[in-house]
């Protein structure tokens, strides 16, 4: 009988006996999800329908709901339509004028009685407003809905370790101290 490996190699194989199948193995690995993924890609990317994006849409492209608020609220303070009411509230200030974006509007319409900026949001009209933000933004491929986020991620088997990666980099996490 033929002895494959010596008495010190991992599981009786050895090394060169190892390494061969598993670089191959690799690299038909990493071609697959490749493919799949350009697969994927094409399958879920509508062509894009020329758009004119405002600047709460872009906001809403890069962080979400909340910066989309932000860029509104920044808009009505600029026009003067809202104001501070104290202890980190807003109340309207002023009339909006006709040009005003949906997501303005909704935010003026919220803000007759003081609010708190972090509860906006979630406030029905501001809700139903980034709704259709959100929905406009799908329809133009600009962004890909809940169920071609979730398959696009399935595709993915290096997502967990980039969370991972980035949640260990992430100088904001608990013990973490700023600025290094």
């Amino acid at each position: 009988m033929r002895t494959l490996a010596a008495t010190g190699d991992t599981w009786g194989i050895s090394g060169p006996t190892f390494l061969g199948p598993y670089a191959a193995l690799a690299i038909v690995a990493i071609i697959a999800t490749m493919l799949v993924r350009r697969a994927l890609a094409r399958s879920l990317t509508p062509t894009p329908a020329p758009i004119a994006v405002n600047p709460e849409e872009v906001a809403y492209l890069h962080k979400g709901s909340e910066l989309a608020v932000l860029a509104a609220l920044s808009a009505l303070h600029v026009a003067g339509n809202i104001a501070s009411a104290g202890r980190r509230r807003l109340q309207v200030g002023g009339t909006v004028k006709p040009e005003a974006s949906e997501l303005e509007l909704a935010i003026h319409r919220s803000a007759q009685q003081p609010v708190r900026r972090a509860a906006l949001p979630g406030a029905q009209p501001v809700a139903e407003a980034l709704g259709l933000i959100e929905r406009r933004l799908i329809d133009a491929g600009l962004l890909l809905d809940t169920d071609r986020r979730r398959t696009a991620g399935a595709a993915d088997p290096a997502a967990p370790a980039r969370c991972h990666r980035g949640a260990a980099r992430d100088p904001a996490l608990p013990g973490r101290r700023r600025g290094r």
